[in-house]
């Protein structure tokens, strides 16, 4: 600080005599009466007058130039966030996340990559409504967040002596998060097909009465924002966002043209994680019956295999728990897996059609 005030008093004091020198020199020289003895002398201090007018423009040239320099290197930062910045930040991308679930041997696989096939097929082509083009397609699984089977975070059913497998606990969730916020990108748009919807019947209703909400679980409220984006958002840049496209000015949503990204979860407990359930905006979970579930897993070979008695024990009664968790929800389709899976399928397809 010292070294910087000793350096200001010096440009002071320097400025300060080059104008009390160019002032007399123009001003108080050409007027004095000087002895012939001292003429040269004291004239060979100054220039000549003829150059009297070029040292102001050239004082001004060098105060141009130092003050845009100054300028420039003082707003640096804010022209490299104006004009640099912005081409490296990604574009807001919207996405629509469909969450496939359901009881173990049901088809949950099947029909996740069945979509998934029929999606990727359809790549930067109409997705179902004119005003919407097919971006990109990815798909993630809750089998692959197992934790290893040597892993202390287990839970073991004592009577068994076999790790329970049919727990949140047995996942690693917060990996999965993660990866699904790398997925969705630093800024994001949820496309919300239900509220839409919804918004579209209030205007539609003649006397613009406001109608109940007709998915009053899947709205991307601040709560799941706060909670969730930043914990799973390891750079802490996520933005926040909302999952409903905004209506422009002058247009609906209906005719706004949106390149739609779709993002496919797929996992037995995905509607039992409070991440997985609220980020879906389309929601199917399949079930069987005891008996038909049954029959199927013995046709299944699983690593690590099953004990005697751990369908009975662990399989079904988790389950028939963390089914209770989520079964009366009005935004999750119950699929029945005894029909063929074509016919699931379709019918799927078909909901997702309707419901964008």
């Amino acid at each position: 600080m010292a070294s910087n005030a000793a350096l200001g008093k010096l440009i002071l004091a320097a400025t300060f005599s080059a104008f009390f020198y160019y002032a007399f020199w123009v001003a108080v020289l050409p007027f004095i009466v000087i002895d012939a003895r001292d003429e040269s002398w004291i004239y060979s201090l100054f220039p000549p007058m003829k150059f009297a007018f070029l040292v102001p423009a050239l004082f001004g040239v060098v105060l141009l130039g130092g003050l845009s320099a100054f300028s420039l290197y003082h707003l640096r930062d804010h022209l490299t966030a104006r004009f640099i910045r912005p081409q490296r930040q990604l574009a807001m991308e919207t996405w629509l996340v469909i969450g496939i679930s359901g009881v173990t041997n049901g088809g949950k696989t099947t029909l996740a990559k069945s979509l998934e096939a029929y999606f990727t097929a359809h790549q930067n082509k109409t997705f179902f409504k004119d005003n919407l083009l097919l971006n990109k397609v990815v798909a993630l699984c809750q089998d692959d967040y197992f934790l290893p089977a040597d892993s202390p975070r287990h839970e073991v059913i004592k009577k068994l002596n076999h790790i329970n497998w049919e727990i949140l606990s047995s996942l690693d969730m917060d990996r999965m998060c993660q990866d699904i916020m790398k997925v969705l990108g630093q800024k994001f748009i949820l496309y919300n097909c239900h509220e839409l919807r919804r918004q579209q019947a209030e205007e539609d209703s003649e006397m613009g009465e406001q109608m109940e909400s007709m998915d009053e679980y899947n709205l991307f409220a601040d709560h799941f924002l706060s909670n969730f984006l930043a914990k799973y958002d390891e750079n802490g840049t996520g933005s926040r966002t909302t999952n409903l496209i905004k209506k422009s000015k002058n247009e609906s949503y209906q005719n706004m043209s949106i390149k739609i990204n779709i993002l496919l979860l797929e996992g037995f407990l995905l509607f039992n994680h409070s991440f997985t359930r609220d980020l879906c905006s389309i929601k199917f979970h399949i079930h069987l019956p005891y008996e038909r579930c049954y029959e199927r897993r013995l046709q299944r070979v699983y690593d690590p295999p099953d004990v005697v008695g751990y369908f009975e024990m662990c399989v079904w009664p988790m389950y028939e728990k963390h089914y209770r968790e989520f079964k009366g929800r009005k935004d999750i389709y119950v699929l029945n897996g005894e029909i063929p899976q074509d016919s699931i399928f379709n019918y799927v397809l078909n909901s997702i059609k309707d419901l964008l």
